[in-house]
């Protein structure tokens, strides 16, 4: 099997690579029996989740700018996180908001 993969041009291997990959994923896809690993849902879900991780990134970089050096803004993002989490179901959404922003 390798001396046969070996003697393929290289754009043949690829395009069996390509093909196994879509092979297995369509696979998983049906036996998990769920819609969640489509492109769309994958690219939706992974912009969703970036958004926090550049926002402290781009405020990095404008603390950088100012000659301030903070190595910990994803702890501050923790932080606030947590403290917005207690200040909502202490004392609602908007105060929740408040101490969030204050305990970041």
């Amino acid at each position: 099997m390798i001396s046969t993969l070996t003697r393929m041009p290289a754009w043949a291997r690829w395009a069996l690579y390509a093909a196994l990959g879509v092979f297995l994923l369509t696979l998983v896809q049906t036996i998990s029996d769920t819609e969640r690993l489509t492109q769309v849902a994958t690219a939706r879900e992974m912009l969703r989740f970036a958004v926090p991780i550049f926002l402290a990134g781009l405020g990095g970089l404008f603390s950088e700018r100012a000659g301030v050096v903070n190595i910990g803004l994803e702890g501050m993002l923790i932080l606030g996180m947590w403290f917005g989490a207690w200040g909502s179901i202490n004392y609602g959404a908007w105060w929740g908001l408040a101490i969030g922003i204050g305990g970041g």
